[in-house]
């Protein structure tokens, strides 16, 4: 694999918060575009390999650490401070503006697709039916989503619903979340980086919490999935031994989207951490999301050639 180039910057948002982001950029000119979210006690720094082997292979990737997460909010008095659904689409309709100006000011006007990883893809497929620039990306790839919590984690329902009601009175109120690190990957080298990792603080606030499991139930609720628009492409990837995120929740979802263009891939015994699943399997994982990726631009490319005159 060719070395690929990183430029690493800082986003300074209009209301002035700045957040940490990080571009891996392509030999040649691009034939895709990814802006990438992650998820939660997690950063842009943490996906091993995928982000430079998707380069490689022509998919420049853009991916930032959101507020609250990573280098965008260091001091532990931030940890966590997401905001609700509304604040988070605010910051990302920002990035996708200047991603989709940056497009068009390539030679080959790369399509920019929207992927993300667990809270990060359940926020990509929200994002699918009801952000404000949906109809301007070139599709939706979402892996081990936080649709649902694997059945081991499922909170009680009663602490859920208090929760909600707490968030509206202290929606900043800090709560430690600890994830397994066992549970993330069946590589024990990635477990013991993720426990050791001081950027994954697995603090998170009562509004930021509420506001995850909304978005989850609501892509399990028929009234809001039918809002995908039917042309966009869209990828779902979960591992059936997801201790972390529920994989039968993803199939759920996948049973009730109603786009033409549609693809779940099931990963036999992987765990939450596709990407950085035991290390002869991850070529396998980024493969695929490249050539998903791929496809699709090829397609969108193909269908802006305007047919000959016969």
């Amino acid at each position: 694999m060719a070395s690929i180039a990183t430029e690493e910057t800082e986003i300074v948002l209009k209301d002035g918060h700045k957040l940490f982001a990080k571009e891996w950029k392509t030999p040649d000119a691009p034939v895709a575009s990814v802006v990438f979210l992650h998820g939660f006690s997690d950063h842009c720094g943490a996906y091993y390999d995928l982000f430079p082997d998707l380069a490689s292979q022509g998919i420049n990737v853009y991916a930032f650490d959101q507020r609250g997460w990573g280098k965008s909010s260091l001091e532990k008095k931030y940890w966590g401070l997401t905001g609700g659904t509304v604040d988070i689409f605010a910051d990302l309709d920002e990035i996708i503006t200047a991603r989709l100006a940056w497009s068009e000011s390539q030679p080959t006007r790369p399509p920019v697709f929207l992927v993300g990883h667990s809270a990060g893809g359940a926020l990509t497929l929200t994002y699918g039916y009801s952000g404000s620039l949906r109809s301007k990306l070139g599709g939706f790839a979402a892996f081990s989503p936080f649709i649902s919590l694997s059945p081991a984690e499922k909170p009680n329902p009663l602490v859920v619903m208090v929760g909600k009601l707490a968030s509206r009175v202290l929606p900043n109120f800090q709560m430690l979340n600890k994830l397994d690190p066992n549970n993330v990957s069946r590589d024990p080298a990635v477990c013991k980086t993720f426990a050791e990792d001081t950027l994954c603080h697995d603090t998170g606030t009562l509004a930021g919490l509420a506001g995850m499991l909304e978005r989850g139930a609501r892509l399990l609720e028929a009234e809001y999935v039918k809002k995908f628009d039917k042309k966009k492409p869209v990828a779902v990837m979960h591992g059936n031994g997801d201790k972390v995120t529920d994989f039968n929740a993803s199939k759920q979802f996948f049973a009730l989207l109603e786009v033409e263009d549609k693809e779940f891939k099931e990963y036999d015994g992987w765990y939450h951490k596709l990407h950085a699943d035991l290390p002869e399997n991850r070529k396998e994982f980024s493969g695929y999301v490249a050539d998903w990726i791929l496809k699709k631009a090829n397609a969108i490319k193909k269908a802006e050639v305007p047919t000959a005159n016969l």
